[in-house]
């Protein structure tokens, strides 16, 4: 069961990482209603969301 406190259309990207920064770039851009949020994989914000992910696939860095 995922909880109910996370928010839909949420990316998680590794802010190190300068080709994924330049993806989130482009993606925001691109996203004129912006509905997209993005939450960079080392900030505090990003922990629910990789939690939920490594209890699902069972396969975190």
């Amino acid at each position: 069961m995922l909880p109910t406190l996370l928010q839909p259309r949420v990316v998680v990207y590794n802010g190190v990482c300068h080709i994924c920064h330049q993806g989130v770039k482009f993606v925001i851009n691109a996203d004129k209603d912006k509905r997209i949020k993005f939450y960079c994989l080392q900030s505090k914000a990003a922990e629910p969301y990789m939690r939920v992910t490594c209890s699902l696939y069972s396969s975190c860095i």
